[in-house]
């Protein structure tokens, strides 16, 4: 993949995510980020679930603040607000939660089931 693509990039981790393949899309999402040319908002959400997902909670919150700060009154960022107050609930010592919400949709859905 062209690594200027960072759109395919961003996408190609979040197929990782999607697909439970945590490490993977980490890998892949923080190579997005570290990329001054690819200001995406998202990757900073993406990155975040997946550091949840790795049982990595603070690490996870300094990406939802990350997305906060790129565009703090988006609708993304409302997601990231949550979920940051998620990550806050998770630490390093817990074991990985896998069943963590794969997006905001998710996230919604789930708050909404009984």
């Amino acid at each position: 993949m062209n690594p200027d693509y960072c759109v395919g990039r961003y996408r190609l981790a979040q197929v990782y995510l999607d697909t439970e393949l945590t490490e993977q899309a980490l890998e892949e999402i923080e190579r997005v980020i570290a990329d001054e040319r690819c200001p995406i908002q998202d990757a900073h959400r993406v990155a975040g679930i997946a550091k949840m997902r790795l049982g990595l909670g603070s690490d996870a919150g300094q990406s939802f603040e990350s997305c906060l700060q790129m565009a703090p009154r988006s609708c993304l960022a409302g997601a990231c607000r949550q979920f940051l107050s998620l990550a806050s609930t998770v630490s390093s010592s817990e074991p990985p939660d896998r069943s963590l919400p794969k997006s905001p949709a998710d996230n919604a859905l789930a708050a909404s089931e009984p």
